[in-house]
């Protein structure tokens, strides 16, 4: 299995995506996970159609 390592979050930057994505306050998430040698870092920015669906849920309601 893999081990994740410390979990790095930010307010991302609007410039640092494609135009038609770039939105204002958005946050973005980033950890490396290890295994051996191995080392794959995954990288999450949350646009703002995530969380409209995720309110647009009953569940949520």
């Amino acid at each position: 299995a893999f081990e994740r390592g410390p979990m790095q979050v930010c307010q991302y930057p609007r410039g640092g995506l494609p135009v038609a994505d770039q939105a204002d306050d958005l946050w973005a998430r980033r950890s490396r996970f290890s295994r051996g040698p191995l080392s794959v870092l995954v990288a999450e920015v949350f646009l703002p159609n995530l969380w409209a669906a995720l309110s647009a849920r009953p569940e949520n309601n």
